[in-house]
């Protein structure tokens, strides 16, 4: 019995694996800026990873650059670690996109920016408060003809104590399609509020 063999040759290129796509992750892509009520810092975590045609991926966070294509709406660190908003913007967006690059790639990340409806909201439970009879108060007083002189010596008096009522802060936040101009609110209506007290207690 004669066994055939048969014998197949080919070749096969093999080349060093690259990158395939570049790809920013966020922690969250909506953004709700309570900088402007409260004066500080909002943010939220981001990283940049490459995609390989071997399957490989890598973070290359560190290695990368970001910019914002607003800074008046939503701004970067450099290193794109984070995204934040600090107060001093202007107005929200939908679709704000910051811009990655890493070495030869470049891509992008979308995010919505939320800004407050300007002007807010203050609920009073009392509009009318009148002094307390019988509970005068300690107070500084400016002494005669001092009175508009920055750093002017004071002294004591005394003075009325007023009734209290409680104030509450309200806020809808809002966004603006760039296309239509149509505005959209992150409670589904213009009139259906948060309430933001805590937030701007300390302004």
């Amino acid at each position: 019995m004669v066994e055939l063999v048969h014998k197949v040759a080919t070749k096969f290129r093999v080349v060093p694996d690259s990158i395939y796509a570049l790809v920013p992750v966020a922690k969250n892509t909506d953004l709700i800026n309570t900088g402007v009520l409260s004066g500080q810092q909002s943010a939220t975590s981001m990283r940049v990873f490459t995609a390989s045609l071997g399957g490989v991926i890598r973070d290359v966070t560190s290695r990368s650059h970001c910019i914002s294509a607003e800074s008046r709406v939503l701004k970067t660190s450099p290193t794109c670690t984070s995204v934040y908003v600090d107060g001093s913007e202007l107005r929200g967006m939908q679709n704000m996109k910051i811009h990655v690059h890493f070495e030869k790639w470049t891509t992008f990340i979308a995010y919505t920016v939320w800004y407050p409806r300007l002007p807010i909201t203050l609920w009073l439970r009392d509009s009318v408060l009148n002094s307390i009879s019988g509970w005068p108060i300690t107070v500084w007083k400016s002494l005669e003809g001092e009175r508009h002189h920055k750093g002017a010596a004071k002294q004591f008096a005394c003075g009325n104590r007023y009734q209290q009522s409680e104030l509450r802060v309200f806020a809808s936040f809002q966004v603006s399609d760039e296309r239509t101009g149509e505005r959209m609110y992150l409670s589904g209506h213009r009139d259906v509020m948060f309430d933001v007290t805590s937030l701007a207690a300390d302004r």
